[in-house]
């Protein structure tokens, strides 16, 4: 395997050159080769994403497993064109955003991952540069698997059809990009995320600590993470994968990275609380816990007018209750009768910062049970 050169300035681009055929805004020169256009096409060559990993959750735990050093996740196959010299020599840079406008687009290094019979078809990326990229992306502390937008700029050096030697055009021209648009599902590395505990919100080691999810809408905060936690004693929130970063007391209301004080139990007393954190440095926070005093089901069915109680468990975990849904439509799980804590999404994942309303496709009534003592809160609806 060799590793696929990644092209950013100047004469890194394509080594010394006569010429190279990219934007200034790659280079810091202006096109001048008259005869760009004549191998400019992008119809050289076509790329299409891997099956391996187009339509899937790319889970990064998975990939480096296998073997963090050799193994490689495949990212996209390349074609020849008739039109494409057969001397010609491709090289590909591969660009990573969190959406279609790739406004905070970040370049991960490709490997040339062919088999020796047919180099420069199979292009892949290390799983721990795409972890990387994802962490840049969105957040260190994030938990949830997340869509990345993609696009690839190919460049072409060609050694004949009249041109100087070494010349290197951008196939497609300046602006042109391979697979806008389209996408890869990833699942970060150990699930980076906050947890409540260790020693304290649950008592229980750090892989059984109640986690913490962030909350992605765009209109967040830089960094909010909320989720349900078991507090029975003064607890620490700490980093998954980074037992150095943990969050203490500074003042009432508030957390810092830089205290080490344990937040105490609320005052309400032990029980199954609300956790919400939220900071716009990643150091500093503010702090609630809202205990859990009823959850119910408000949606379509009823008009939006109240919410249908289900029943809590021993220790408030799991709730259960039947539900006439009277109608088809959207609804949501609702805690403590007001919209401060409610969940949405979907029924296996659901979501403490849904916008979207779970849907119910048929009216009728249901066995509802509500799960959540462990992430990814989960629901079971089972017809009477």
């Amino acid at each position: 395997m060799k590793n696929i050169n990644i092209f950013l300035l100047g004469a890194a681009l394509c080594g010394v050159m006569a010429s190279c055929q990219q934007d200034p805004g790659d280079l810091g020169i202006a096109q001048t080769n008259p005869q760009e256009h004549v191998i400019e096409g992008s119809s050289a060559i076509s790329l299409t994403l891997s099956s391996e990993t187009a339509g899937k959750a790319i889970d990064i735990d998975y990939w480096l497993s296998i073997n963090p050093a050799a193994c490689f996740v495949p990212v996209f196959d390349v074609t020849r064109s008739d039109v494409c010299p057969a001397d010609a020599e491709l090289s590909y840079r591969l660009e990573v955003a969190s959406d279609a406008t790739y406004s905070d687009a970040r370049v991960v290094e490709l490997v040339d991952n062919s088999p020796e019979s047919a180099p420069g078809t199979i292009f892949a990326v290390a799983p721990a540069a795409l972890q990387e990229a994802f962490v840049g992306l969105f957040s260190k502390f994030e938990t949830n698997e997340r869509v990345l937008y993609i696009r690839v700029a190919a460049f072409m050096t060609i050694a004949t059809e009249g041109l100087s030697t070494g010349t290197c055009v951008r196939l497609g021209g300046a602006d042109h990009y391979y697979l806008a648009g389209q996408t890869l599902t990833v699942r970060p590395h150990v699930i980076p995320g906050l947890v409540a505990g260790t020693p304290g919100a649950d008592g229980k080691d750090l892989a059984g600590s109640m986690r913490l999810q962030r909350n992605v809408n765009k209109d967040a905060p830089a960094y909010e993470y909320g989720g349900f936690v078991m507090i029975r004693n003064p607890f620490t929130i700490e980093q998954i994968g980074d037992l150095d970063f943990k969050l203490g007391l500074a003042a009432d209301g508030s957390l810092s990275a830089s205290s080490s004080t344990q937040i105490p139990v609320p005052a309400e007393g032990a029980g199954f609380y609300y956790v919400l954190i939220s900071s716009t440095d990643g150091q500093n926070f503010s702090y609630s816990a809202t205990r859990l005093t009823s959850v119910g089901c408000i949606g379509d069915f009823n008009d939006w007018g109240g919410d249908v109680a289900l029943t809590p468990n021993a220790d408030g975990t799991v709730w259960s209750g039947e539900v006439d849904f009277v109608k088809a439509g959207g609804w949501k799980f609702r805690m403590n009768g007001d919209w401060a804590i409610s969940l949405g999404e979907n029924l296996t994942d659901l979501y403490p910062f849904a916008k979207t309303n779970l849907d119910l496709t048929e009216a009728g009534v249901y066995s509802v049970v509500l799960d959540l003592s462990r992430l990814p809160y989960s629901a079971r609806l089972t017809a009477r």
